[in-house]
């Protein structure tokens, strides 16, 4: 199963905390795309394209991912959630792709998440707490996906 994992990379905190969630799934089995280690990084010298015309290569190269995922994990730590991140999960929505909230600080910080990024987890049945529920709900999705029950229909843009 094809893992996109969205997030905010502001800090080496952001990114270790990306990097141990991409571990996890890759242990458990999944394939994985981690934006800023596939993709490129325009906040590190990390850019596999050049400098020229990097953003745009690294911007569709990431929404070409996504397109390919089979479940988007997003990780909503912080006081609101990150702005790429929330676009990474409303394209992922939009094409019928699951999405996954991991909400770490939740109850060291407000209780309440936007209502978008609420409603794009399924309602809040998809927004976990520890990875430990994040790896219950990526195996629930592997086993409904297999028997058919994946959500919406994927377009044919994938």
């Amino acid at each position: 199963m094809r893992t996109y994992i969205a997030g905010p990379l502001f800090s080496d905190q952001d990114r270790s905390k990306l990097e141990e969630i991409a571990a996890l799934v890759t242990k458990a089995g999944f394939s994985v795309y981690l934006p800023h280690k596939h993709g490129g990084d325009l906040g590190s010298v990390r850019i596999p394209y050049g400098r020229k015309n990097v953003r745009n290569t690294i911007f569709r190269r990431d929404v070409l991912e996504i397109k390919r995922a089979n479940v988007l994990v997003a990780l909503l730590d912080g006081p609101d959630v990150d702005s790429g991140t929330a676009v990474e999960m409303g394209i992922a929505y939009e094409i019928g792709i699951p999405v996954v909230g991991l909400k770490t600080d939740f109850y060291r910080r407000n209780r309440t998440l936007n209502n978008m990024i609420w409603g794009v987890c399924e309602k809040g049945r998809r927004i976990t707490f520890d990875t430990k529920g994040m790896m219950k709900v990526l195996t629930s999705l592997t086993k409904d996906s297999i028997h058919g029950r994946h959500g919406k229909k994927r377009s044919s843009q994938t």
